[in-house]
């Protein structure tokens, strides 16, 4: 009986040790990254360290007390294991003189260097409040460089490193700062199918775009750094980019000029949307860029839409000139109209007419096939009417593609129309005194016949070659060669020359 008792209570023993160390066995293992597994030491509640007002140092600035400005942040020390854990020291590889970090376990201090700080113990489960301060750096981006949105930046790491059950447990955290972006875009207008324009904000979408239309954007920035004694930065090297995800429309940029404090610059890009774009809508963006005196990148982004409308019918008038611009004393010119098919289908009966009452002009073409994406030129001869008093004066331009159905498109074009001006001692005189009477003149063998003006208007001369009459003025001496002796004696030598030759030939055939 004690021999079985004796066995059971080694049995026992034996069962509790085996016990034992599985329990041994099967405790977590203290890993560098103490919060990933639930035990050991963390790092909780650290917010993103910011200035008053999200300022950043400046050490160019008049008032001194703006050379360095700190961030401050509560944040928590917590032992989440079973265990107590000692000798619990703060680290992080932040350059010290930039950063300039400390620590304190109150917020109004005092605050001792980071690397200074120790905590001999904390229990299980137990925290621990702590108050992190550092200098937030004049070169501190304002924006994410890759989305220009203004958003905290990482800076480094701030560690935390403990004893437990006689091994090192380690656990980090991100440390970020943030200070306020001061390069804005102001404000965006964008033209568009000839004359509609449209401002543009943060999300919106250009509509009912044109195949082959011109966009026009106007884009000014804005440096919102104050002049004065605490900020006056400059911002330079300055881009502005328009990128579109549709590669067939070709991204364009531009360089706004250096910025100083309070100032604006407005620029202008241009880009074509091809003629055989697709319908539908694609996004593209515009995107600011610079930096500040110490090298921060300040910086904002658009995210826009662009609805291109390919419609089934559609003629664009692309181009319309005047040639000349301007008349005076001749008065006819040259329209000439480019007109594209941008919609789906090839086009049989197009045509333009040409209207204009201050004219007194209108023609229709006959109908012309128009292919898809294709270009034709009409050109129409204007006469202006020469009573038409000095000014600007419009025709307008309608294109069809069918005779049953409205204009698709419809333009402007303006000439400008100027007085007819006699010229100056140029030998042309223009006569208005007398509209029945035509005055010669003789001028380097040239006689000009100067039509008279009607109703007021002038009308350039007319050049005739004139004839080549000599005259003598009274009491001359007329040279012998001009004179009626001389013309007597060279007829009558012509007619002894003549009477002779007929004798020598008579003599030369009764010979034979």
């Amino acid at each position: 009986m004690k021999q079985f008792l004796y066995i059971s209570i080694i049995v026992g023993i034996c069962l509790a040790l085996i016990a034992t160390v599985g329990m041994m066995t099967s405790l977590p293992s203290v890993r560098a990254d103490a919060t990933s597994d639930g035990y050991g030491l963390a790092i909780e509640n650290l917010d993103v360290l910011t200035a008053d007002n999200m300022r950043k140092s400046n050490p160019d600035a008049n008032d001194r007390n703006y050379h360095a400005v700190y961030g401050t942040d509560e944040f928590t020390l917590r032992n989440k294991g079973i265990q107590t854990i000692s000798g619990i020291t703060l680290q992080t590889g932040l350059d010290k003189t930039k950063y300039n970090i400390s620590v304190a376990e109150s917020s109004s201090g005092p605050f001792v260097a980071l690397e200074n700080y120790q905590l001999a113990s904390l229990a299980a489960g137990a925290s621990k409040t702590l108050y992190l301060k550092a200098r937030i750096p004049e070169d501190l981006n304002a924006v994410d460089p890759d989305t220009l949105k203004e958003a905290p930046i990482s800076v480094g790491q701030l560690e935390a490193r403990g004893t437990l059950l006689g091994q090192q447990t380690t656990t980090s955290v991100t440390v970020q700062m943030q200070t306020r972006n001061k390069l804005e875009i102001k404000h965006v207008r964008v033209v568009y199918n000839g004359d509609s324009s449209q401002s543009l904000s943060d999300g919106d979408e250009i509509k009912k775009i044109k195949p082959g239309t011109k966009l026009v954007f106007t884009i000014e920035v804005e440096n919102n750094f104050k002049n004065n004694d605490r900020e006056d930065i400059s911002i330079q090297n300055n881009n502005v980019e328009v990128n579109f995800d549709d590669s067939d429309i070709d991204s364009q940029d531009d360089d706004p000029s250096d910025l100083s404090a309070g100032d604006t610059d407005e620029i202008t890009i241009t880009t074509d949307v091809p003629d055989d774009i697709r319908s539908g809508s694609s996004s593209f963006t515009i995107e600011l860029r610079g930096e500040d005196d110490f090298g921060g990148q300040h910086g904002q982004k658009y995210n826009l839409d662009l609805s291109v409308d390919r419609q089934t019918h559609a003629l664009s008038i692309t181009k319309m000139d005047f040639n000349p611009t301007s008349v005076s004393c001749d008065r006819t010119a040259t329209l000439s109209v480019a007109v594209q098919n941008v919609g789906k289908n090839d086009e049989d009966n197009s045509f333009v007419i040409v209207d204009s009452s201050a004219l007194k002009f209108y023609k229709k073409t006959l109908p012309t096939p128009i292919n898809e994406n294709d270009n034709h030129i009409f050109t129409f001869s204007i006469p202006v009417p020469a009573t038409l008093k000095a000014g600007t004066y419009e025709a307008y331009i309608y294109a069809y593609y069918s005779e049953s159905k409205d204009s698709t498109d419809n333009q402007r074009a303006t000439i400008t129309v100027t007085d007819c001006k006699p010229e100056g001692n140029g030998g042309i005189t223009n006569n208005t005194t007398n509209n029945n009477q035509n005055t010669n003149q003789q001028q380097n063998n040239t006689q000009v016949i100067v039509t008279p003006a009607s109703s007021g208007t002038q009308v350039p001369p007319t050049y005739v070659p004139a004839t080549t009459t000599r005259n003598t003025a009274p009491g001359q001496e007329v040279p012998f060669t001009d004179s009626s002796l001389y013309m007597v004696l060279l007829i009558g030598t012509d007619l002894i020359i003549l009477i002779v030759t007929v004798v020598l030939v008579s003599k030369l055939f009764s010979r034979r």
